[in-house]
């Protein structure tokens, strides 16, 4: 309904327009839009109803940065060109680049092929999971006792962009450089069928039992 109403509007000159009005519509078609947080619809223009980013791709800032070496910490969160509310919008055109493989560091317990097909937001996430979960990337610093001192972190990467691929790479590294660890994967029991078959597509070389699969509740009987 909104869509036909718009379209009818094409072409159409109010003339009950003010001068004012028409200077700010002028913007808008610069590109220089007036934007504010609409909580049903997202970041749109005041002035000509102009979408810039839809709700389902704006967070909250749950996690706020502290001090500390290894408190919490989300990764995802780039410069914004906007913060309403406590809500950012990342501006893609700020991306960095892809970290460097520096040799010593746990990049060199990831194979090859598994580089090859990592983007470079995954790549920029691995290291922060490194960082915070284990304290460093690089590997003689990574000697020392586990410690549950380490913290832990938050990977807010919006959905679809490959957080259990890149999951399955750090634990991959994980259990080479401390192969007594017994990581657990919890998740809804509907998504653990998703995280075995993701295990199988990267032909994963560590083992991964579904807890809730019925051949382990069968024998668990």
């Amino acid at each position: 309904m909104n869509m036909c109403i718009l379209e009818s509007h094409i072409g159409f000159t109010n003339p009950s327009v003010s001068p004012m009005q028409s200077g700010r519509l002028s913007d808008c078609q610069m590109g220089n839009h007036k934007l504010k947080l609409d909580e049903q619809i997202g970041l749109i223009c005041s002035v000509c109803s102009y979408v810039h980013l839809e709700m389902k791709y704006i967070f909250p800032d749950f996690a706020q940065r502290t001090q500390g070496r290894y408190e919490r910490k989300c990764f995802g969160e780039s410069p914004s060109v906007l913060d309403v509310d406590g809500f950012r919008v990342p501006d893609s055109s700020t991306a960095e680049d892809s970290p460097i493989y520096g040799e010593g560091t746990v990049w060199d317990l990831v194979p090859q092929s598994a580089k090859a097909t990592m983007y470079p937001h995954q790549r920029g996430g691995f290291e922060f999971m490194w960082n915070n979960i284990a304290g460093d990337i690089k590997i003689e610093r990574l000697r020392e006792p586990l410690s549950e001192s380490k913290g832990g972190c938050i990977i807010s990467h919006p959905p679809g962009t490959g957080k259990t691929r890149l999951t399955i790479v750090f634990l991959q590294s994980y259990l080479k450089l401390f192969p007594q660890c017994r990581p657990v994967v919890i998740a809804p029991s509907n998504l653990l069928l998703n995280w075995e078959a993701e295990f199988q597509k990267w032909a994963v070389d560590i083992p991964f039992h579904n807890l809730n699969s019925k051949k382990l509740l069968f024998k668990g009987r």
